[in-house]
């Protein structure tokens, strides 16, 4: 993030730190040749945080 923004604690704790290891991992595995899987339960997480923080 650039500059001084405030975010609520609740965007920036789980679902925002999630995602950030789950997208700059599958940059890290595809960089290496790999194909990441990430399991069903993380994606529907990562994908009702994303919609709910979206709004």
């Amino acid at each position: 993030m650039g500059g001084p923004t405030e975010l609520p604690a609740e965007l920036v704790g789980g679902g925002m730190m999630v995602g950030e290891l789950v997208v700059h991992g599958w940059e890290l595995a595809r960089a290496t040749g790999r194909y990441p899987e990430w399991d069903g339960d993380l994606v529907a997480y990562l994908h009702e945080e994303t919609t709910r923080n979206s709004e």
